[in-house]
């Protein structure tokens, strides 16, 4: 099961505190010694203990089943979630408040009409017959009943509850991916935060994974995807891979990676962090990552209309758009060169450029091109 599950109430409360589990029963409890009683004594039972003693563990037993069955409801989009709108619009709002969203608002009426069908339907059965006096009861101590033992906690948004003293990302040092009420804070403080739709955790198996939906990021997205991966890897223990998907594109990062830049991610502080990428050419450019062992920047003023082709093949022609392909700039420690003097002096490889980040347009050359 995925750590977001658990963000539903009150499967939220038992993963936090798992104590509470008991504080359910009890929950349940109450609430269905109040329906019983309010039916019975609306009644004017003689029997009322008798029957109380009787038809509680039934009632009881009726609202844990609605509990799995309303958990269940919940859980159902959970399968979609790979479809981006029904994520976006049902599965992120109700892990977290389904309040904020039409289609999830709708699909909680939906949970809640199917609920209160399934526990009428069972209190009338297994309930109201072994109380009632004559002919029947009335319709309401029925109605009143169920609507006492709807389980309510899975409305309650989880964003009541995730509520943080942190208040700086060195508090969030050594979190860990269940802790999901810090993760959701930790995500607060993220350069890109403001364009993040939803996330999720995958811990079923490793490498363990911290997944965003970004959208409307459209400059230097390649550096704050890598500034906010190398800050996951040092505050979060046991992430072992993080990904931003922007615009149907993944920006995969793996520890051992970041560990190329930094040698050691987790020794380092964030100052470390952020003086790294404090050079004038993150500022000033547009940063690619890596190839090889040399960072890529595109340091065009202008977008070009035309493409520029960077190299061919027996079947595809490869070009460059909406930049210079002279201003593609490899650096090093003791070295820079442009990307075209370093396909040249073979520093590196065109399978290493279509293996990085660069946005490279691939197209088939046609009979009458190749002639």
């Amino acid at each position: 099961m995925k750590t977001k599950f658990r963000s539903y109430l009150p499967i939220w409360f038992i993963v936090m505190v798992p104590p509470t589990i008991l504080l359910l029963f009890g929950y349940n409890f109450i609430f269905c010694s109040f329906a019983l009683i309010f039916a019975l004594i609306s009644i004017k039972d003689e029997d009322a203990f008798d029957k109380y003693t009787k038809c509680i563990g039934r009632l009881w037993g009726i609202s844990f089943l609605l509990d799995l069955i309303g958990l269940a409801l919940l859980i159902v989009p959970e399968f979609f979630s790979k479809i981006k709108f029904i994520n976006d619009n049902l599965v992120y709002p109700l892990e977290h408040n389904p309040y904020t969203k039409v289609l999830s608002f709708i699909y909680m009426i939906l949970v809640f009409a199917i609920l209160y069908f399934i526990g009428y339907k069972l209190i009338k059965k297994f309930i109201i017959k072994r109380i009632r006096k004559k002919e029947d009861i009335e319709r309401r101590k029925t109605i009143v009943m169920t609507l006492f033992i709807i389980p309510y906690l899975f409305f309650v948004p989880t964003t009541m509850f995730e509520k943080t003293s942190k208040s700086s990302l060195e508090d969030f040092k050594g979190t860990l991916l269940q802790k999901n009420s810090d993760i959701v804070n930790l995500v607060k403080f993220l350069n890109v935060s403001e364009y993040i739709t939803t996330y999720h955790l995958d811990i079923t198996v490793q490498p363990y994974t911290l997944k965003f939906n970004v959208k409307d990021l459209d400059t230097n997205a390649y550096l704050y995807f890598e500034q906010d991966a190398s800050i996951i890897f040092n505050l979060i223990s046991n992430v072992n891979e993080v990904v931003f998907t922007l615009d149907d594109k993944d920006y995969v990062y793996k520890i051992n990676d970041i560990n190329k830049i930094f040698k050691d991610i987790k020794s380092k502080s964030l100052n470390d962090i952020s003086s790294y990428y404090k050079d004038s050419k993150y500022k000033d450019y547009i940063y690619y990552g890596f190839i090889n062992d040399y960072t890529v920047f595109d340091t065009s003023e202008y977008c070009l209309e035309e493409k520029q082709l960077l190299f061919k093949d027996d079947n595809y022609n490869y070009y460059f758009k909406c930049t210079d392909l002279s201003k593609i700039m490899l650096y090093s420690k003791d070295e820079e060169y442009t990307l075209k003097d370093a396909l040249d002096k073979k520093v590196i490889t065109k399978e290493d450029v279509l293996n990085s980040n660069l946005t490279i347009i691939k197209e088939e050359i046609s009979e009458s091109t190749s002639k």
